[in-house]
């Protein structure tokens, strides 16, 4: 039994998971920096424990997916507990103002580092639907914002419709999500055979994503009484079972498998993900890292979103510092130069976005009477 304050609890889950954001963050970073290397040397070997543990940068975005889901509907629940009812007018601004600053700076380097690639292509990335039209090879990690955005308007659409009964929306949202998934699968099979590049095949995916952030989600809804029950043990348990499911999926992508049968893999990972987060919220001691953490969770979405155009700018000129065909080195300088940059320039950035961010919601939060509410008052 957890006996943690709840004050002590709230603490300690927002330091874990800054924490966690940065980390995935920079898992993401080592393994487009590998990618990115092995494109700067293609006669270079690509030893196979590289590929192994390394080279799944998709994997953790799973992560972030969970997440957002459960930050998301602690900000729904906290709107709600108001008793004013959710605002669309504020929700929506609060989810746009979050993602798009640092996007379009991340755009603007990819389309520095990248050809014209043409006004839809354009067009298709300041409507968030790169990932649904087809991403820049610069700004490649954007795909996943396309999912969120779907799911930042969704999720809130099907409380409305369940009239905010929580168990019902969750229990349709998560047999939509599959019936969904599994319609837009068999129509990518059979309108485009299976091309990797189909656009039915990005909704597919957005669609059997959506139970990941679902899962967060649930664990933000019941997470008092969940917390409560936690333990220390559950947070090595959830690491486990996230290292299963990823040399699962790296096994299974080595041996070329069906799509499918890789999305079935990654929802072995949901619950470790969730027992991660329990187990995390239990540690204490965790206000030496409080100040650490905090700048982790400034460094982790400029590092997501802003880490490929940089590598892309730099690859090719920092090939000749490191020996011939050394493919670890340059993945590791690659890192270490990207890493610098980011905090350097990438990091205030996000404080500032988030400071004027703050200034515009308060502002908002002050006519919030005259937004109109999702639910009645």
């Amino acid at each position: 039994m957890n006996t943690q304050t709840p004050m002590e609890r709230d603490q300690a889950l927002i330091t874990f998971v800054d924490m966690l954001r940065g980390l995935l963050a920079l898992m993401v970073l080592l393994a487009h920096g590998l990618e990115s290397a092995h494109l700067a040397l293609p006669s270079a070997s690509f030893p196979a424990v590289l590929d192994f543990t390394l080279a799944r940068g998709g994997y953790w975005v799973s992560g972030f997916f969970v997440l957002s889901g459960f930050c998301i509907h602690r900000s729904i629940l906290s709107q709600l507990a108001q008793g004013a009812g959710l605002a669309a007018g504020f929700y929506a601004l609060a989810r746009v103002t979050r993602i798009y600053p640092v996007y379009l700076a991340a755009l603007v380097l990819a389309l520095a580092s990248s050809p014209w690639p043409g006004s839809l292509v354009i067009g298709g990335h300041l409507l968030m639907a790169q990932g649904i039209t087809g991403v820049l090879p610069a700004i490649k990690p954007a795909w996943s914002l396309t999912n969120e955005m779907v799911y930042y308007a969704v999720w809130p659409a099907i409380l409305m419709s369940c009239r905010y009964k929580l168990v019902r929306s969750f229990t349709f949202a998560f047999a939509a999500s599959a019936m969904v998934a599994g319609l837009l699968f068999a129509l990518w099979k059979s309108l485009h055979g299976g091309a990797a590049d189909s656009s039915w095949l990005a909704l597919a995916l957005i669609a059997a994503s959506f139970p990941l952030w679902l899962g967060g989600a649930a664990l933000a809804h019941w997470w008092d009484f969940l917390q409560r029950c936690s333990q220390g043990w559950m947070t090595w348990a959830g690491l486990l079972l996230l290292m299963t499911a990823y040399g699962a999926q790296a096994w299974l992508m080595h041996l070329n498998a069906r799509t499918m049968l890789l999305c079935a893999v990654t929802y072995v990972s949901l619950p470790g993900w969730l027992l991660l987060l329990l187990g995390g919220s239990t540690w204490r001691g965790f206000d030496r890292w409080r100040s650490y953490a905090a700048w982790m969770g400034l460094l982790s979405y400029p590092l997501y979103i802003l880490h490929q155009p940089l590598l892309d700018l730099t690859a090719s000129s920092m090939r000749h510092l490191v020996p011939a065909g050394s493919l670890t080195m340059l993945t590791l300088l690659l890192a270490v130069v990207v890493l610098t940059i980011i905090i350097l320039i990438g990091v205030p950035l996000e404080r500032w976005t988030l400071g004027k961010r703050g200034e515009l919601l308060r502002r908002m939060r002050s006519r919030q009477a005259r937004t109109f509410p999702l639910v009645p008052q």
